[in-house]
């Protein structure tokens, strides 16, 4: 919980400052970018230490919901006549829209 207290108080502060900024000489412009990220980091900071005091926790982060597979590369040459159809036989939307299905036969739409 901590973690994601200062980084938010962090992002925000480095925000306010960027927003305060504008208008000013780079060397203030600098100083108010530092002092914002500080400050949010501090505000951060006491944000965590009042929800552990008041016993308020944070829901999880969210994982995907299925794991990501990695691409699985072919250990021999495929022969182009061995590839088959890249889309199988079936009956799919209408490639030229409208709400009607056609059969793709595996290489043409009948």
């Amino acid at each position: 919980m901590l973690a994601r207290c200062l980084g938010i108080g962090t992002g925000i502060g480095l925000l306010a400052g960027l927003l305060a900024g504008p208008g000013t000489d780079t060397a203030t412009g600098a100083v108010l970018l530092v002092l914002g990220g500080v400050l949010g980091c501090a505000l951060g900071a006491l944000t965590a230490v009042a929800l552990d005091v008041a016993g308020v926790e944070l829901p999880p982060l969210r994982l995907p919901a299925r794991p990501v597979e990695a691409p699985v590369r072919a250990t021999e040459p495929v022969e182009e006549d061995d590839l088959g159809p890249l889309v199988p036989a079936g009956w799919y939307p209408d490639p030229r829209g409208g709400g009607s299905a056609r059969y793709w036969d595996g290489e043409s739409w009948a």
